[in-house]
């Protein structure tokens, strides 16, 4: 990706496979500036604002990451893991109905993408969401 990236510096692809990488070898801050490369190069990008969202939430930057995964809704309805990512975030600020909602989208494609783990995956949040919500 490097030489890519060196041969079209205007390559947003390259950006984005290399942030993968770094994201996978915990280089997060390289990560992060691959994805915000990515973004600036095509702005509609959705699963780099999605990867770039999950490092804001690993910083614990939960309004960066809220952020970044309305943008990845907004450019990709269908994207189950934005909406769960996204019901996580409103689970810790709190916003237990706005998870719940989320997390039931997400439960809803994963379902309909036949993605088993992800739907299981999801209702095993969805019970959490409900229990934390009733303790407060």
């Amino acid at each position: 990706f490097n030489k890519a990236i060196e041969l079209n510096p205007q390559l947003a692809d390259a950006y984005y496979n290399r942030g993968l990488v770094y994201k996978n070898q915990q280089q997060f801050d390289l990560a992060l500036s691959d994805f915000n490369k990515t973004i600036e190069l095509n702005p509609n990008d959705a699963d780099a604002y999605g990867n770039r969202g999950l490092l804001y939430y690993n910083r614990q930057q939960f309004d960066l990451a809220l952020s970044d995964f309305n943008k990845t809704i907004e450019l990709n309805p269908n994207d189950a893991d934005a909406y769960g990512n996204r019901g996580i975030v409103y689970t810790i600020k709190g916003e237990f109905f706005k998870a719940i909602i989320d997390t039931e989208k997400a439960a809803d494609l994963y379902r309909k993408q036949e993605n088993n783990a992800g739907y299981q995956k999801a209702q095993e949040l969805l019970k959490l969401i409900r229990q934390e919500m009733n303790k407060n």
